[in-house]
């Protein structure tokens, strides 16, 4: 007998420089291991091809022969490819069952207050809402039927093209032990060889528990659906990992939401990574979501990872230092500033990095509360990196609800999806996200002047240039961090021929070009031509315009601070100086010595008075050899561990 064919195609997105990475295709493989489980799926079935890298479109489509399911895992980065790829598949072969899942697709909810949107893609036979493993499988045994009806399917919404079925919600799995590993029953195999044979490089995901127990406004995982959370057996958890590492692939993302949550179980985790780590050179990263407000009690997890290598920075995730507003996204941070100072003081002696996590223009946040909370982060002692992100209105949150948008009045402009690395496909194929530039308490002009003022304090500050300098200002002439953010925001605003009045004209432009233009067209990444091959975040490219005048910037600084604050000139003059050997010159070989006159670092760190003191330090980065390119990218993906700081390695306390 001839046995239907399936394909499944769960492709990601394109980065700058990285165009040979393929992230094993996690969702659709947890779906193909589960399925193979049924021998009648296994008898009537094959699968030709596994659609998992972005490759150009028609490409694609040529490879998809005569199929008889075309199973999509739908997400922003491939919402549009999928849509076209899906309407030409069902165009060519009209009787191809074409199912949709992941986080993407509407879900039950919105659908009821949308349900003329199905109408608009009759190419869509069905969509899996929530978890898809058995509802694929029983997709798969009812289609093997003579006039299939999938109506009695629980979890999805049916397309009857002139009208829909929402079919009952599916209870999700009790025992994730049920579901197989594609990576250890063989499943990966032949992607991992193709593709290992044409040169990619790999990225792995696993998912050590499934749930979150937090209903945050902004996350589809805020769902009431995914509030218990779920565990993969352990076991499988560490074969898991250990397959990934023999198999040379050095970044794991784990998809759980907060790791830590099970502390002697992620304590076995992390001791497992450093373990393999040390067996097989691999995984070197784990991408990681820490357990929210647990940050001291993880301590002994993040050094476990930091000791082993694999420590990308601790998170503190906040997203607003905001009471009304972390009301208004279902939030609450069970640590206040007091727990925070001690956490980062921790963290900071043992040389563990931490970050806070904010997002830009919540509901009910104003400009000058976040003006505040941003500097107050710095008050409470994170000095190395606070992730500010934009806010996205995903559709199967709140924000797609048309009660909480007409309560917050929300206000989103339709723009390329904003990821910094993010280049063309080959096909041209671009997605789009809603991003939020306005509620009730902000105007868009106030949005633009929050993102310019995250701007100077991450690319200043955060990626450590200003750093050492505005930290040592704060503990000696006790002038606050607020106060001297907001006068430089103020000197750059009016200062356009000075190297940072460049960058906020430059990145000012580039974002009124993305919110106010027609159709989606401009990248949010920043490119230049001082640096043409090159495309980041706002602040990373900043930073390679701050390096390469490095003189030019230290001075123009420098005359900043003299000219507007009550200092001493020499004093200024000597912390910039030693600023500036504290932040990677790509042109410069390292170690090498410096001297300096007083003790900045006592006053920095232990808050003790400023004395003349001379001594010789050795100063230690890595070494990029004059390379921009290498140097800017470093930049970027380590900047939650202080890639841009160099290492006073012989400093005494």
């Amino acid at each position: 007998m001839k046995k239907k064919h399936i394909y499944f195609v769960e492709v990601n997105s394109v980065y700058s420089g990285i165009e040979k990475k393929l992230k094993l295709p996690y969702s659709t493989g947890l779906i193909k291991a589960w399925v193979l489980q049924n021998k009648t799926i296994e008898d009537n079935y094959d699968f030709p091809d596994w659609i998992c890298h972005r490759d150009d479109i028609d490409e694609i489509f040529d490879r998809i022969k005569n199929p008889s399911i075309v199973g999509f895992s739908c997400f922003t980065w491939n919402w549009k490819f999928n849509k076209l790829l899906a309407k030409r598949i069902k165009d060519k072969y009209p009787n191809c069952l074409i199912v949709f899942g992941g986080k993407e697709p509407p879900n039950a909810a919105w659908l009821k207050q949308n349900p003329e949107w199905i109408k608009d893609y009759p190419y869509v036979d069905i969509i899996v809402h929530t978890e898809g493993e058995v509802s694929f499988e029983e997709i798969l045994i009812e289609h093997l039927n003579e006039n299939p009806d999938y109506t009695h399917i629980e979890g999805c919404t049916i397309n009857h093209k002139t009208s829909h079925t929402i079919t009952p919600p599916r209870a999700r799995i009790v025992d994730l032990g049920e579901s197989p590993s594609p990576y250890l029953n063989g499943i990966f195999d032949d992607v991992y060889k193709k593709y290992k044979d044409m040169d990619f490089m790999f990225s792995a995901v696993i998912e050590s528990a499934r749930g979150c127990p937090y209903a945050c406004t902004f996350c589809e995982i805020g769902d009431s659906y995914f509030t218990k959370i779920k565990q993969q057996p352990i076991q499988q958890v560490f074969d898991e990992i250990e397959w990934i590492g023999s198999h040379g692939i050095d970044y794991i993302d784990d998809a759980t939401s907060n790791f830590g949550i099970f502390h002697d179980r992620d304590t076995e985790i992390a001791e497992w990574l450093v373990h393999c780590n040390e067996k097989y050179g691999n995984p070197q990263t784990f991408k990681v979501d820490w357990a929210k407000s647990k940050a001291m009690r993880l301590f002994s997890i993040a050094k476990i990872l930091h000791d082993g290598g694999l420590h990308r920075g601790m998170t503190l995730a906040m997203q607003s230092l905001d009471d009304q507003v972390l009301k208004a996204v279902k939030r609450k941070n069970l640590v206040n500033d007091d727990d925070i100072q001690e956490i980062t003081k921790v963290y900071e002696t043992a040389g563990i990095s931490t970050y806070i996590e904010i997002i830009l223009g919540l509901p009910d946040e104003t400009l000058e509360g976040f003006k505040q909370g941003l500097c107050r982060t710095l008050e409470i002692g994170e000095h190395n990196h606070v992730g500010m992100y934009v806010l996205v209105a995903l559709r199967n949150t709140p924000f797609g609800d048309n009660e909480y948008i007409e309560k917050y009045e929300i206000k989103s402009k339709r723009i390329l999806a904003p990821i910094a690395r993010w280049v063309e496909p080959p096909d041209g194929i671009m997605e789009t996200a809603d991003l939020v530039i306005g509620h009730k308490q902000m105007t868009t002009e106030e949005w633009l002047e929050m993102y310019l003022f995250s701007w100077l304090v991450a690319s200043c500050h955060h990626m450590g240039f200003t750093e050492k300098i505005v930290r040592f200002i704060r503990e000696h002439y006790k002038i606050t961090y607020e106060e001297f953010y907001k006068k430089l925001f103020d000197y750059v605003g009016s200062n356009p021929n000075t190297i940072l009045g460049k960058e906020y004209l430059d990145i000012k432009n580039h974002i009124l070009q993305i919110i106010t233009e027609d159709e989606p067209k401009t990248f949010w990444g920043r490119q230049s031509k001082e640096f043409p091959e090159f495309q980041g975040e706002k602040e990373e490219l900043s930073c390679l315009m701050y390096i390469k005048y490095k003189d030019r910037f230290y001075k123009e600084f420098s005359s900043f601070i003299n000219n507007n604050f009550k200092v001493d000139s020499d004093i200024i003059n000597a912390v910039t100086k030693f600023q500036m050997d504290n932040v990677i010159d790509p042109n410069t070989r390292y170690p090498i010595k410096t001297d300096v006159e007083y003790n900045f670092m006592d006053v920095i760190l232990e808050k003790k008075k400023l004395k003349k003191q001379y001594k010789e330090y050795e100063i230690n980065a890595n070494n990029f050899n004059g390379d921009y390119l290498e140097y800017g990218t470093s930049l970027y993906y380590r900047r939650k561990t202080g890639a841009g700081r160099t290492q006073i390695t012989d400093y005494e306390k």
